[in-house]
């Protein structure tokens, strides 16, 4: 048995040492910006096969010295570098709820889920003139109310498409060009310029990717973690 007690330790300075190091989850997103290029290399891709096909023939080392399969190597090669001139890399972070508070802070309320009157029972066979007029009245206001549900759920739709792009603009950290540039976050006019360019494919990727940056556990370098802290950033392509 130790004579010597052993020296107290601030562990809440410990712990919150420790949660200091820790960094947060990211992922990468590759967007090409040159997209007519993919249909260039299809077509190459198949002109080459049925050359190649031409040439297996043919057989010897003649067919594999011709000049045409040399001639469509070389221009693949270039398509290639294209595409890759035209590739920028999207780091996405994970958000915390103190972005998301701040997003729904950057916009205006949520629509209200409307009121839905209640639909009326079938009038009887015996229903009196003053039972149709209620009736009539009843049903007149459940009409309405589906005008206003539709209104509701193309106004929803409109606030969770803004909601979407601006927690995108807060949760990218850079864009990687492949010229050596990078460009520090972007703005929703920026998202919305890719999205009229491109399409909803990019910005759903980025969505994607940065949802499933904020599902993962922070990576916290340090003894007391449960299981091995995975952080490390995952890359897709399109």
């Amino acid at each position: 048995m130790s004579e010597h007690a052993p020296e107290p330790v601030d562990f809440d300075s410990e712990i919150d040492s420790w949660i200091a190091g820790g960094t947060v989850t990211k992922r990468s997103v590759e967007i090409y910006l040159d997209k007519a290029v993919h249909a260039e290399i299809d077509a190459l891709l198949r002109e080459h096969d049925l050359l190649e096909r031409e040439l297996s023939q043919v057989g010897g080392d003649e067919s594999l010295s011709d000049p045409r399969l040399a001639d469509l190597n070389a221009r693949l090669e270039k398509l290639r570098d294209r595409r890759e001139a035209s590739k920028t890399t999207w780091i996405v972070r994970a958000l915390t709820e103190d972005d998301f508070s701040e997003v729904r802070g950057q916009l205006p309320d949520a629509p209200e889920f409307p009121d839905a009157p209640e639909v009326p029972a079938a009038l009887p066979e015996d229903a009196t003139d003053a039972d149709r007029a209620e009736h009539e009245r009843a049903m007149a206001a459940v009409r309405a109310s589906q005008a206003e549900w539709e209104q509701y759920e193309q106004d929803s739709s409109e606030w969770t498409a803004q909601f979407n792009m601006v927690s995108v603009a807060k949760a990218v950290d850079e864009v990687r060009h492949a010229n050596g540039k990078v460009a520090q976050g972007v703005t929703v006019k920026t998202l919305e310029g890719l999205r009229a360019k491109f399409g909803s494919k990019p910005l759903t990727r980025l969505m994607e990717a940065a949802a499933a940056a904020s599902m993962e556990e922070p990576e916290i370098p340090g003894p007391f973690s449960v299981g091995r802290s995975r952080g490390a950033a995952t890359s897709s392509s399109d």
